[in-house]
C-alpha cells in the first residue's frame, strides 16, 4: 500500500470510552519512557496538543470523521471493522511485544487471548496488551458483563439474571452472534470460569 503525501490528522474519543483505554494502554506498554510516563492511560486522558487533531463521539464518529478528512489516522474498535471497510478506511499493522507487526485477523486475536488463557486468573481480570504472543494482535481485550456477586431480587435473579447469563459462555461462542462484531470466542480455560463466576451469583 503506497501511503499517500498527506500532513497526518489524529482522531482520538472525546468521550470517555473502553476504546480509548485499551489503546492508549496499548501505548503506554509499547512506550512506557514516553507516552507511559508522560501521558498514561486511562477511559479519558489528556491527548498531546497536536496541531488539527479532532475529537470525535463513538465509533460512529470516528469512522465519519476519517473518512471525511484526509490524512487521518483514528482507533476504532474491531466491531466497526465492516463499516471501516465499506468506507474505504484502510488498517494498521501493530507490532506486538516479540517485534512482530500484526492486523486484527481471526488468527491474531485468537492467538493473543490463547496465549494468555492459562495465566486468567478466577476473577478474568488481566491485562492482554502488548503480549509477546509472537503471532498477536497487542490489542485484545475480553468483553465484560456486570453483576452483583449477591443478587437480592429474586425476579432479577430469576428472570433476566444468572440463567441467562449462564447461557452467555456458550451463546456468545456462537459464530452467528461473534461474527456480526468480529470478535472471537473466548479460550475454553476462560470460558469455564466464568460458567464458576456465574454458578457464584447469591442471593
Amino acid at each position: 500500500m503506497v501511503i499517500p503525501s498527506l500532513p497526518i490528522v489524529t482522531l482520538h474519543r472525546s468521550d470517555s470510552s473502553g476504546d480509548t483505554f485499551i489503546f492508549s494502554s496499548f501505548l503506554s506498554a509499547a512506550d512506557p519512557n514516553g507516552w507511559g510516563a508522560n501521558i498514561g492511560y486511562g477511559t479519558s486522558i489528556s491527548f498531546p496538543a497536536i496541531p488539527n487533531a479532532l475529537g470525535e463521539n463513538g465509533n460512529g464518529g470516528m469512522v465519519s470523521g476519517c473518512q471525511a478528512t484526509a490524512g487521518c489516522i483514528a482507533y476504532i474498535g474491531v466491531s466497526y471493522l465492516s463499516k471501516t471497510q465499506a468506507t474505504g478506511l484502510g488498517e494498521a499493522e501493530l507490532v506486538n511485544a516479540s517485534g512482530n507487526a500484526e492486523l486484527p485477523t481471526e488468527a491474531s486475536i485468537s492467538a493473543e487471548s490463547q496465549e494468555l488463557a492459562a495465566s486468567t486468573p478466577a476473577n478474568e481480570t488481566l491485562s492482554m496488551i502488548f503480549d509477546k504472543a509472537p503471532g498477536g494482535y497487542p490489542i485484545v481485550n475480553y468483553e465484560y458483563g456486570s453483576f452483583p456477586p449477591k443478587e437480592p431480587d429474586a425476579t432479577r435473579r430469576g428472570r433476566e439474571g444468572v440463567p441467562v447469563l449462564g447461557d452467555r459462555p456458550v451463546q456468545g461462542s456462537s459464530p452467528t452472534f461473534l461474527n456480526q462484531v468480529n470478535f472471537q470466542p473466548l479460550p475454553t480455560e476462560v470460558a469455564d470460569l466464568s460458567d464458576k463466576q456465574i454458578a457464584s451469583i447469591t442471593n
